[in-house]
């Protein structure tokens, strides 16, 4: 028996990673915030840093 195909991947806009705008210090801060997280294994502080990202990434550059 075969194994299933796996179909490509495709993640909603929610599950891709919010990406920092080049040249603004908070999207900076906020992306560094997500890495030392991630360096910490603290996958609760990721998911909390990119909330805060989307939310600055949309106020202020008017993205999402």
């Amino acid at each position: 028996m075969m194994a299933p195909r796996q179909q490509g991947s495709t993640l909603s806009p929610l599950q891709r990673e919010p990406a920092p705008v080049p040249g603004c210090s908070e999207c900076l801060r906020l992306a560094n915030r997500r890495q030392n997280a991630r360096s910490e294994s603290d996958h609760s502080a990721v998911t909390d840093a990119n909330v805060y990202l989307r939310r600055h990434l949309k106020a202020q550059h008017g993205e999402g």
